[in-house]
């Protein structure tokens, strides 16, 4: 026979539960399949005095090297290569360097042919100046 009000097993006969000491009835109808208590168990778990909890696992590690794929955008456009610097120069710090001296590369490249192009095109047009005054 099982108590009515906690569940527990009570001996046959007895006027009230061991367990929680609810009258128990004498009379009361059979349930079909007998309840199981659960265990009660203390939330959160109660660990022993001096218990060591095992420190958490180290995180996963992160390959921090150049990569390619990343140094041709930043080289091809060099704000990609700010970008990538700024998001990522706290977790993978070479790879996010590498990244910015790409663009800075791209941008000295630029400016370099930039002012070979203007060199020329003066040097170009007092040559055509020249020309022209030599044939009047």
């Amino acid at each position: 026979m099982f108590c009515n009000k906690c569940g527990s097993q009570v001996p046959e006969g007895a006027q009230f539960c061991a367990a929680c000491g609810a009258p128990t009835a004498a009379e009361a109808p059979q349930q079909p399949y007998p309840q199981q208590p659960y265990p009660q168990q203390a939330y959160p778990p109660q660990y022993p005095q001096g218990y060591a909890y095992p420190p958490p696992p180290p995180p996963p590690p992160v390959e921090d090297v150049p990569n390619t794929g990343l140094n041709v955008l930043s080289f091809f456009v060099p704000i990609a290569g700010i970008i990538i610097y700024a998001t990522s120069y706290q977790q993978t710090p070479v790879k996010a360097k590498a990244a910015l001296k790409m663009a800075i590369i791209s941008m000295c490249v630029a400016a370099g042919i930039a002012i070979l192009a203007t060199v020329l095109a003066v040097v170009a047009g007092l040559g055509a100046a020249g020309l022209a005054s030599s044939l009047m």
